[in-house]
């Protein structure tokens, strides 16, 4: 009977350290100290792992002892790689994220606008132009006085579906430019002044 319970005694002892938990939580701030909510935290070279609280607090439960790596992230701050040693069933982690400075590529933004060394004819109406003869009908009717344009508008108020010809030609080949920005449709290659009510008067240039 006795050596039945050393046994039993001697085989509990053994089975506690499986049974054992070891809890690692902390707080995640940034640099003003303010928390973070909804910071990923996982457990390095493991699925383990979760997000912070409203209140930038976290908690991590592991089986046994020993020497981890948390990684924190969260979109626009540095990334957070923090060794932890567990050897006592609970370890405070706090840790401070860095946000992340990004260098992008160089951004060039150009218009597109005919010039007098572009080999082809074109038109254009100033800001100054615009205001004297804007008076609430779509832009087509600002080169109305164009040698060689032609102004049509289906309802014959100025407004709505209208289009010009040039010498013939039709909108899907005439290129139209609003403040060096093509408005011509990718699809028909017309553009569809209907859409575009009163818009002379939030422009500065326009070219054809």
């Amino acid at each position: 009977m006795n050596r039945i319970a050393f046994l039993l005694i001697v085989f509990f002892l053994l089975s506690v350290p499986s049974f054992a938990q070891f809890i690692v939580s902390g707080t995640v701030t940034d640099e003003n100290g303010e928390v973070m909510p909804g910071v990923n935290v996982v457990v390095q070279d493991t699925y383990q792992g979760t997000i912070t609280d409203v209140s930038g607090h976290y908690e991590l439960t592991l089986k046994k002892k020993g020497k981890y790596s948390l990684v924190f992230s969260f979109v626009g701050y540095e990334k957070q790689i923090v060794p932890v040693k567990l050897d006592r069933s609970e370890v405070t982690v706090n840790v401070t994220m860095e946000p992340s400075v990004v260098m992008a590529d160089e951004v060039v933004i150009s218009a597109i606008r005919a010039t007098e060394e572009t080999p082809v004819t074109y038109s254009e109406i100033d800001a100054e132009e615009i205001k004297e003869m804007n008076m609430g009908k779509d832009m087509p009717y600002m080169f109305e006085a164009t040698p060689n344009v032609v102004v049509n508008s289906d309802a014959g108020a100025g407004v709505g579906y209208t289009s010009f010809r040039i010498r013939g030609t039709d909108m899907t080949r005439i290129n139209v430019t609003v403040n060096g920005i093509p408005l011509n449709d990718a699809e028909s290659q017309g553009v569809f002044f209907v859409d575009m009510p009163d818009f002379a008067a939030s422009v500065d240039k326009i070219q054809i």
